[in-house]
């Protein structure tokens, strides 16, 4: 007996076709650097990295991502 879900090749093999109901995994890394100038004013970047497989991925497009951001903060 089946519950419907195969595991089948898409994009020419590329990527796999889990069951939801399946065990899944999510690895994630992350960091920030935060450089002050003066007490009301500094500038920050942060980086993250996941990456996301077995049946955790059902659903999404992509199973890798990496997200960067920055900007400057002035404080009163």
């Amino acid at each position: 007996m089946t519950n419907g879900y195969t595991a089948k090749p898409l994009n020419g093999g590329v990527g796999r076709q889990i069951a939801p109901n399946c065990s899944g995994e999510l690895n994630q890394g992350s960091f920030l650097i935060d450089y002050t100038f003066d007490p009301h004013f500094d500038i920050y970047t942060g980086v993250t990295v996941s990456d996301i497989g077995g049946g955790l991925s059902s659903g999404f497009l992509q199973t890798n991502d990496v997200a960067v951001t920055s900007g400057l903060r002035l404080k009163f």
